[in-house]
């Protein structure tokens, strides 16, 4: 038993080792908009196994990282096959400041501070709201979703570790990861980091749904290795949900999952706008609002379509509504009741 937790604990370390690398590696090729070169990486990879040595107290920050790439020891040095200190400075300096740029530049203080809400592995649901981020600050909030994501699902492996060591109750997670097209547009290296996670939530027990607009989404990415990839997460969808889409996007579906004619038309048909009425406050809805289509398989199976109804509590409640800033009904009535009472 005790051989057993020990070794445990060493894959427990090394992951968290190994995830504290991916991440600021991640936020350090935004910051800079190309990649990290590989003596660059072994240097963090040093600097931060001399951090877990060396605070014991609490969780390192970018600015200790920072404080132990300008004071290094002999173990970032040599990651840098340099032989004098001077000689490591100079070369370090591109990485210092792309540190220091992560922490003071456009990404502000966001990734340097510990984390006040950490995730409960015991609520029934967990939903990280992003929304307080500028619609302008495009990169920013492409950082924070992979970040947020990371953070997840290291909690839901936590998770597998104390049900495997008897010491937590056997669990399945569902993870959403919304506004994926933010994070493919975010920057460099965004692709492979979300193809990580679509590969590896099986053995993580986690079911895995992935939201966007449109296929163009993963076809409009600069590089085209990255388009690759990226189509490779449809590829490789177990069920495709598809709401209202246009004949043009529906084609580009199909040339990644067998969609029959029959199909095409109804999710098209959904797309198309509602009969000019003359009453511009008129409330019916949008002909493909609630309609869905999921595609299982890659043998021509018919395809299963649904409509989602809201419970009266949810409309009253207001969360799925997203249209609050043209509901001009009350302003209307309130302008009628003032004619008719000057009247």
């Amino acid at each position: 038993m005790r051989e057993k937790a020990a070794a445990t604990a060493l894959i427990v370390r090394a992951r968290i080792g190994g995830d504290r690398l991916s991440r600021t590696k991640a936020l350090l090729e935004l910051t800079r908009n190309r990649t990290i070169e590989d003596y660059e990486e072994a240097a963090l990879s040093a600097a931060l196994e001399f951090l877990n040595e060396t605070i014991t107290d609490r969780q390192p920050l970018l600015e200790d990282l920072l404080g132990v790439l300008k004071n290094p020891p002999a173990s970032v040095v040599d990651a840098y096959q340099e032989e004098t200190q001077l000689d490591y400075l100079r070369e370090c300096k591109p990485l210092r400041r792309t540190l220091n740029a992560l922490m003071k530049g456009a990404f502000g203080e966001v990734f340097n501070g510990h984390t006040t809400e950490p995730i409960n592995i015991n609520a029934p649901a967990v939903c990280v709201d992003v929304s307080g981020i500028s619609r302008g600050a495009r990169k920013l909030k492409g950082a924070v979703l992979l970040t947020c994501w990371e953070h997840g699902f290291a909690a839901t492996d936590a998770a597998h570790y104390l049900s495997d060591a008897g010491l937590g109750p056997k669990r399945n997670f569902l993870v959403v990861l919304d506004e994926m097209w933010q994070v493919l547009r975010a920057g460099v290296g965004m692709v492979e980091r979300v193809d990580e996670l679509t590969r590896l939530n099986r053995v993580w027990g986690t079911a895995l749904l992935m939201c966007t607009h449109t296929v163009s989404d993963l076809q409009s990415l600069p590089d085209p290795a990255d388009v690759e990839i990226a189509k490779g997460f449809v590829e490789r969808a177990g069920a495709l949900v598809v709401g209202a889409l246009p004949r043009k996007e529906m084609a580009r579906l199909a040339d990644i999952k067998p969609f029959t004619e029959t199909e095409i038309a109804d999710i098209t048909s959904w797309s198309s706008p509602p009969a000019l009425t003359g009453d511009s406050r008129s409330h019916s809805a949008p002909p493909g609002q609630g309609k869905f289509f999921i595609k299982v398989g890659e043998q021509g199976a018919p395809g299963i379509p649904l409509r989602t109804v809201l419970f009266p509590s949810e409309i009253a409640s207001g969360v799925h509504d997203t249209n609050t800033r043209f509901d001009l009904d009350r302003e209307w009535e309130k302008e009628y009741e003032s004619m008719w009472a000057a009247a």
